[in-house]
């Protein structure tokens, strides 16, 4: 989600892609279940795509990854309504550029 916002890709989002997700709500819901997220891969597909490895708790060492990419989000600003609605934004102007 960063990279979709960051290089304002809305035109990634189609009918096989409704859904984009970032690493701070899957947290919370992997938690819920007994697992934790052990390690993230970003792929180049569509932009930047992140892979994640999901696994009962405590079954592998966390590595540094989720760390940095949990950082990364929470310093953009996912948690924060303002960075979609500047997104938004950004995406009617260049509508009406072009």
């Amino acid at each position: 989600l960063v990279d979709l916002i960051k290089k304002l890709e809305f035109d990634t989002i189609y009918h096989e892609h409704l859904s984009y997700f970032s690493i701070l709500p899957i947290l919370n819901l992997i938690d819920r279940f007994g697992l934790e997220l052990f390690d993230i891969r970003k792929q180049s597909v569509h932009g930047g795509t992140l892979r994640i490895f999901v696994s009962k708790k405590n079954n592998f060492k966390v590595k540094e990854s989720v760390e940095k990419f949990v950082k990364l989000e929470y310093e953009f600003g996912l948690d924060n309504i303002k960075v979609y609605n500047k997104f938004s934004k950004q995406v009617q102007n260049l509508k009406i550029k072009t």
